[in-house]
């Protein structure tokens, strides 16, 4: 089998690295377009909300974490329950940029979006690093095919809002 469910995830985490150049891109435009700073943010937002945590970390949260502990219960203590905090205190991150944006604080929309996105990057390292590698070396070739199969049947469901998302990013990314 030439791809894998890590393949994919690789992938997704280069997708949702390109948010943080935008970001650095908006950075003050709140001072000179308001309107335009609080569109730009609420993409970002709808990408991480959408893409970030409802497409990609469901795969992690309900496939491969799951099937990572089943195969070694000592992760949940350790590797994969540290992803699984990350993954709730990104979420609280999330709550507190829609705050600020409901405020129209947008020098701390920014600010706590900037703080988001250097927590996502350090948690894409790990997984990259460590969790991924792992999980090639956990599973047979015929536990990897079904893991990658089920990711695919998920990907289905979501497949049109994940590449409206992707080509959204991509535009603005060209823009």
């Amino acid at each position: 089998m030439s791809k894998s469910i890590t393949d994919v995830l690789f992938y997704e985490h280069n997708q949702i690295l390109k948010t943080k150049e935008l970001l650095e891109r908006w950075n003050g435009l709140w001072e000179k377009n308001p309107q335009a700073f609080e569109e730009s943010i609420q993409f970002l937002l709808e990408f991480c909300q959408q893409y970030a945590d409802k497409i990609h970390h469901h795969k992690e949260e309900e496939i491969l974490f799951p099937a990572l502990m089943d195969n070694n219960p000592m992760l949940e203590q350790g590797a994969i329950g540290e992803m699984l905090d990350h993954h709730e205190m990104l979420r609280e991150h999330m709550a507190n940029i829609q705050q600020y944006i409901t405020d129209k604080n947008h020098q701390k929309t920014y600010q706590e979006f900037n703080k988001y996105l250097n927590l996502l990057e350090d948690h894409i390292a790990i997984e990259n690093d460590e969790v991924f590698p792992m999980s090639e070396d956990a599973f047979s070739d015929s536990e990897k095919e079904k893991l990658y199969f089920q990711m695919l049947d998920f990907d289905q469901e979501m497949a049109s809002k994940k590449h409206e998302l992707e080509e959204k990013l991509n535009q603005l990314l060209k823009a």
